[in-house]
């Protein structure tokens, strides 16, 4: 977006809060630097407009954002409380102009947006309570502007953003929805942004982002995420967040060299304001690295992502799977120390909950040679390397007798046969991992599910596609159920089915 266009937009939704023409400028100026990360040269910029125009809010808000990106990149304490100075001054701001001009949708639209930016700033320090007040505040400030100015479309992201954000809540803090009285809805939310994507004009950029990543998260579409987030990088190279979020969605297209390419980007990037970002690259190289059962390599990333993460989320699985790259490695001393170390995660998010679990099963049983072959065949899947899948699983198909480990090795295969189109043979390994009874890994059974009902629907069956999928949904409450539905998702896009 032109300088041109951008001053413009701020022209147009500016109302009565400054006329400065030089304080537009400054603004327009300062926001490709913002998107591009170049966080000292925009916060340069917006003061300087503060100074120009000391009473409109909206330079301390772009101040308190810049602040607030540096918090969730960085967890360093001081970008937090900077965050809360310059949004109380924002918030100060509008509220003096209300005094004097009374209350209008343009007021209520930046002090919707500042109570989002709370809303995420307290999400991040675990306090939830607080999260969710400010959430409904920020909720109830939006609509508001839809009430009063429904084509106002930048004031349908924040609330598409809770929408969608808030089905996410563990269950620990759901009397806080209830207590707050606010409603969770993937669906709506993800419309909702579609929406100021697609007819939003000032917070546009930010919208394609979420865009990006709701389409990966919660629909599976990896073609139209990695196209906007391929049209962000291109405006905004720098971007740092743009171009981790564009190698996870390459890690789900199982394009692993493309994915490790962008993830060196942000390392060499080293944008000292989000050194987060940094440490979760290193943990994604990991995975990468794992997926091509490079276990030397696979330890070394996962090594730096544990030394220099600032925040327990995925240190568990990270310490799980550096626990079976050891294990390939016949280093059975340093095998059970990251077994041991693999407990210490965060168990309110899933990976790490599992690795709790798992590692624990695994210290009491061991791994055995054909598991082994199991977890490598895995990895194999999961590089989109489906020829070694079948070729390294058949030869021991028949030796596996334990419950889990049997619908292991009849999911991969089911699901590399699909992929190779191989489908009777795909139908033959899914109905029996369907029969199968499970201990631990239950989410096989839903999982195996999915895969009959895509085989169904890739041979034209659609009636029994659409009965397998149901059957899929229905079971679908274990490890691995956001993933899991996110494919169920896409296939009932494709069947025409109601989410």
């Amino acid at each position: 977006m032109s300088l041109k266009k951008i001053i413009l937009i701020i022209f147009v939704i500016s109302g009565q809060v400054c006329s400065n023409p030089l304080f537009h400028q400054k603004i327009a100026q300062g926001i490709p630097y913002l998107y591009n990360l170049e966080l000292k040269k925009a916060s340069d910029i917006f003061n300087e407009a503060a100074k120009i125009s000391p009473d409109d809010p909206r330079s301390y808000y772009y101040i308190a954002q810049i602040h607030l990106w540096s918090f969730l990149g960085s967890k360093e304490e001081h970008e937090y409380k900077q965050f809360f100075k310059f949004s109380d001054i924002a918030k100060n701001k509008i509220e003096s102009i209300e005094k004097i001009d009374g209350k209008d949708y343009l007021a209520d639209f930046w002090k919707g947006n500042i109570y989002t930016q709370r809303a995420l700033a307290y999400s991040s320090k675990d306090k939830m309570l607080d999260a969710f007040w400010a959430a409904k505040k920020a909720i109830g400030y939006l609509e508001d502007v839809i009430d009063e100015k429904p084509d106002f479309y930048d004031a349908y992201l924040g609330i598409g953003i809770f929408d969608y954000a808030l089905t996410y809540v563990p269950g620990i803090f759901k009397f806080a929805l209830t207590l707050t009285g606010l409603d969770a809805d993937k669906l709506q939310g993800f419309n909702n942004v579609r929406l100021a994507k697609q007819k939003g004009s000032l917070f546009k950029t930010e919208a394609t982002f979420h865009l990006a990543r709701m389409y990966t998260d919660y629909l599976a579409e990896y073609d139209s995420s990695a196209i906007l987030l391929n049209s962000l990088i291109k405006k905004f190279p720098r971007n740092s967040l743009f171009i981790y979020q564009y190698a996870i969605t390459l890690i789900y297209q199982r394009k692993l060299d493309l994915a490790e390419k962008e993830l060196y980007k942000v390392i060499n990037l080293n944008n000292k304001n989000f050194s987060q970002t940094n440490s979760f690259s290193y943990f994604l190289l990991g995975d990468v690295q794992l997926r091509k059962n490079n276990f030397n390599e696979a330890i070394e990333n996962y090594i730096k992502f544990l030394t220099t993460t600032k925040a327990v989320d995925y240190t568990g699985i990270a310490g799980l799977r550096v626990a079976l790259c050891y294990k390939f490695l016949n280093n059975e001393k340093l095998y059970e120390k990251y077994l041991l170390l693999a407990r210490n995660g965060n168990k309110d998010i899933p990976e790490d909950s599992y690795a709790k679990e798992y590692s624990e099963i695994l210290f009491e049983y061991d791994l055995n040679k054909n598991q082994l072959t199991v977890i490598q065949a895995g990895n194999y899947l999961l590089a989109g390397e489906y020829k070694d899948v079948a070729k390294i699983l058949n030869p021991v198909l028949h030796r596996i007798k334990q419950p889990d480990w049997k619908g292991k090795v009849l999911i991969y295969l089911a699901e590399s046969n699909i992929e190779l189109g191989n489908y009777n043979s795909a139908f033959n390994f899914a109905s029996r991992a369907i029969s199968v009874n499970y201990n631990f890994d239950k989410w096989i059974l839903p999982y195996a599910l999915y895969l009959k009902a895509k085989a169904y629907w890739l041979t034209g069956n659609d009636k029994e596609a659409v009965k397998y999928l149901l059957k899929a949904e229905n079971e679908n409450d274990y490890y691995k159920k956001e993933y899991l539905q996110s494919l169920i998702n896409n296939l009932k896009q494709k069947l025409n089915l109601p989410e």
